[in-house]
């Protein structure tokens, strides 16, 4: 803080005895000469506090490659020092790999898109199959049953009932020519037939019998072998039939469900593709940085070998790597600190008036904008003493002003009309009293005064001078001192 501390400035320790020399030295032979001297002045005062500060941009941007890696390399890039409009082409990188990678992802992503289309015709394919593959497989069921129906209640039957009767029949024959036998016996006791029709019965009564016994052999083999062989080959072609589709249902759920597994591969791996396809369009898009606020282009550094420099073109950059930065220059505002002590006195939207070192011609104004909530030490400043950050938002806008530049600030605590006041170096502090030393002639007159606020320079007294009086800005006693 440039402000001057009032009792620090113009204080000089007085020895003991003090008093009796500043009663004596109205008469003494000292020149006061060489002392300079100063006015009381009556009019308006400002009380401010004054402090140094370096001004910034209310807004600024950093610009930054949003390419993944370090793939980005710079081919263009806006002039450091020119200003750019909103929208303005800033920095512009390399667009032929990425548009290689494009090509590529694009027919990557046919292919994969035919292979979907392949993929769902082999799925729509399996499954049709699969139908017709089970509808045959009950097919084969429904005549499997039919055909055990049949033996067990159909012709199985019918056959077992015609063997049946043909034994029946065959034992009928039989019996007839046994019995025709016997009368022929009889017959050719009483002389009414011959020995030849005997035995010509006879002979009919062995072919009736090896004709029953056939018939009668083959009803049993029927019975024992043939019927229960077909009836358990028609149960065994049942179950298998069974059997096959319980099969062919495991084995189309499986087919299925591999078509089905590539087809959601295939989706997998387009959904990929074209995720890594919008990426690279993105990053395509990001080769080229605009502009998103009105500024000034100034070149961020970057780590060189051993060292840093300026970015320029041909520069690989990394993601987020900082490059431009882009303040508006069309907002300043200063960046200041204000002691602790002082802080109390300072408020938002107070009017500041504000100097540019590299333009002192001119003064700026400005109103405080923010008042940090912590306090902080400042390396550069006394030790223990602390600081709050204050920012000086500008009123008016120059093209002129920079990032960086040193300004002063004056903030307006107070404002006083028609009120004497004098500079800080002319008051000294004698036995616990304020006092001042009125010329008079070639002497000094020493006079006790009544203070009020100050500001960097002057003081206001409410008591003990007139307007228009002059006053030593050194205190006399020091020259009779020594």
């Amino acid at each position: 803080m440039k402000s001057k501390i009032l009792w620090g400035v113009a204080i000089v320790a007085i020895l003991a005895g003090i008093g009796l020399a500043a009663r004596s030295y109205m008469q003494s032979d000292v020149s006061f000469e060489a002392i300079p001297v100063a006015l009381v002045q009556r009019g308006a005062i400002s009380i401010s506090i004054t402090e140094s500060g370096t001004l910034q941009a209310l807004q600024s941007v950093t610009l930054a490659s949003e390419i993944n890696g370090n793939r980005a390399k710079i081919v263009k890039i806006a002039e450091e020092g020119s200003y750019v409009e909103q929208g303005d082409l800033v920095i512009e990188f390399d667009r032929t790999p990425f548009e290689e990678e494009l090509r590529k992802l694009r027919s990557e992503v046919k292919q994969a898109e035919a292979a979907i289309v392949e993929a769902r015709e082999n799925l729509k394919l399996q499954r049709a199959k699969n139908v017709t593959d089970l509808k045959e497989a009950q097919i084969n069921i429904t005549a499997a049953e039919t055909e055990l129906e049949n033996i067990l209640e159909g012709e199985g039957v019918i056959k077992l009932r015609e063997l049946e009767m043909e034994a029946e029949r065959d034992k009928a024959a039989f019996d007839q020519a046994q019995q025709n036998v016997i009368d022929l016996q009889d017959m050719l006791q009483s002389g009414f037939i011959t020995q030849n029709e005997l035995k010509k019965a006879e002979l009919q009564l062995q072919e009736a019998e090896s004709a029953y016994n056939f018939t009668k052999q083959k009803c049993q083999i029927f019975l024992e072998y043939t019927r229960p062989s077909q009836i358990e080959k028609a149960k065994s072609k049942a179950r298998e039939s069974k059997e096959k589709l319980q099969q062919l249902q495991e084995v189309a759920e499986y087919l299925v469900s591999l078509q089905q597994a590539n087809l959601e591969k295939e989706q997998a791996r387009l959904e990929g593709l074209q995720e890594k396809y919008q990426q690279a369009l993105h990053e395509l898009e990001k080769t080229s940085i605009y502009a998103p606020i009105p500024g000034l282009v100034i070149y961020n550094e970057i780590p060189a070998t051993g060292a840093t420099r300026k970015i320029q073109v041909g520069d690989a950059v990394w993601s987020h790597q900082g490059l431009i930065s882009l303040p508006d220059i069309s907002q300043m505002l200063v960046a200041t600190q204000v002691r602790e002590i002082d802080i109390h006195k300072v408020e938002l939207e107070q009017e500041v008036a504000v100097q540019v070192d590299a333009y002192p011609d001119r003064t700026y104004t400005g109103k405080v904008h923010l008042i940090g909530s912590l306090a902080q030490a400042n390396r550069n400043l006394p030790s223990g003493t602390k600081y709050f950050e204050v920012q000086v938002l500008l009123q008016e806008s120059d093209p002129r002003l920079r990032p960086g530049m040193t300004a002063r600030v004056d903030i307006l605590i107070d404002h006083f009309e028609d009120v004497v006041y004098i500079p800080l170096e002319g008051v000294f502090e004698k036995n616990n009293r304020k006092v001042c030393y009125v010329v008079k002639g070639s002497k000094a007159e020493e006079r006790t005064i009544a203070l009020g606020k100050f500001n960097s320079d002057y003081i206001i007294v409410h008591d003990g001078l007139e307007e228009g009086e002059r006053i030593y800005l050194q205190d006399p006693t020091t020259l009779l001192i020594r």
